[in-house]
């Protein structure tokens, strides 16, 4: 573990997730709480992670919630438990929660013609094949591609397809491994705010975001004097995250400190 931001007392914040009467735990998936896999539907959990989040689920003082960009329905299925936690998915445009009630932001009837004409711009222009439709955004992955190939489809994405796209509120977003064309209108820190707003009185919650991703950079900026920010990747990079830890095995260590009565 490493200590980005000077200002952050880590004792302080252990001992808070010992003693405070909330705990909230917020998590991304992809690069997280599982390795990157070029075929998506391999990318299960590290080896403990899953057992980790399933104790974690069962502590009574314990919210643990998961924002992903990919669907909920895939988290669910990926996590492989028989109690999934609560999982918002396209970066906070879905909500499932634990009871499996569903709720989504739409898109404009616009927004969903032009997603609709880029995808098949993009099947058109021979690059569907790296495209994967979303319920309401399309993301484009060149991960393990060459330099040349990854520039070449990033090219088509933003000169041909995202153009398609422009006036209804969608914008062209980088991730580590590729791009996505999304609403501009939610994004993972809006879910944060969202979650700590229904929660209330944030002076008895201690709370972390864990996180690796671009994407979750606009999480790491809502979680600032809310609690801890967590870069969690192999390699470090810029970022505003107060913590860098490295998986599998120091994300299994930061997890088990959560665990009822471990404090620090």
């Amino acid at each position: 573990m490493k200590i980005l931001n000077p200002d952050f007392d880590i004792d302080a914040f252990w001992k808070r997730v010992k003693n405070a009467p909330r705990r909230l735990l917020l998590l991304d998936y992809d690069g997280t709480l599982a390795p990157f896999k070029v075929e998506r539907d391999k990318a299960v959990p590290y080896p403990g992670v899953r057992e980790t989040i399933r104790g974690l689920i069962e502590e009574p003082d314990l919210k643990i919630i998961i924002i992903s960009g990919r669907q909920a329905d895939e988290v669910v299925e990926l996590l492989g438990l028989k109690h999934h936690p609560e999982i918002w998915g396209v970066h906070g445009m879905e909500r499932l929660t634990e009871e499996d009630v569903r709720t989504s932001h739409s898109l404009s009837i616009g927004a969903e013609k032009a997603l609709k004409e880029a995808a098949h711009e993009a099947e058109s222009l021979g690059i569907g094949s790296t495209m994967e439709k979303k319920s309401v955004s399309l993301a484009f992955h060149t991960r393990n591609m060459s330099r040349t190939e990854t520039e070449r489809i990033n090219n088509i994405v933003t000169l041909k397809i995202f153009p398609i796209t422009m006036g209804t509120g969608m914008e062209l977003h980088k991730f580590d491994g590729g791009l996505e064309i999304r609403s501009g209108d939610v994004n993972k820190g809006d879910a944060v705010n969202t979650l700590f707003q229904e929660l209330g009185d944030e002076d008895d919650i201690a709370a972390a975001y864990l996180g690796d991703d671009l994407t979750d950079e606009d999480a790491f900026k809502a979680m600032k004097g809310r609690g801890a920010a967590v870069l969690v990747r192999e390699e470090f990079r810029e970022t505003l995250a107060d913590i860098w830890i490295r998986p599998p095995r120091e994300l299994i260590k930061f997890l088990d400190r959560w665990k009822r009565r471990r404090g620090a």
